[in-house]
């Protein structure tokens, strides 16, 4: 879970900004990124690229999260099943 990063907090805002995620590999869920818990997900000026997953190429956003992207880049997130950049 989350090639990068495994994010689980309850009811709570989280930002990712100016930042680059580049050849991340999950073999589960978020290539780059996994995300739980009822939260709120901010994602602003990043890339994401070349990350890869069996579901959620870039990220895998579970239980109810919620997702903002402003300015942002998704290229070349491969899965093997289910959304390629985001799930």
């Amino acid at each position: 879970y989350g090639g990068s990063l495994y994010i689980s907090t309850f009811n709570s805002q989280v930002l990712i900004s100016n930042s680059t995620f580049s050849s991340s590999v999950a073999s589960t869920k978020g290539g780059c990124l996994y995300f739980q818990r009822n939260s709120e997900l901010i994602i602003s000026s990043t890339k994401f690229s070349e990350c890869s997953a069996e579901s959620g190429g870039a990220f895998y956003l579970a239980d109810e999260t919620s997702l903002l992207m402003d300015n942002c880049e998704i290229s070349n997130c491969y899965s093997e099943e289910n959304g390629g950049a985001v799930v």
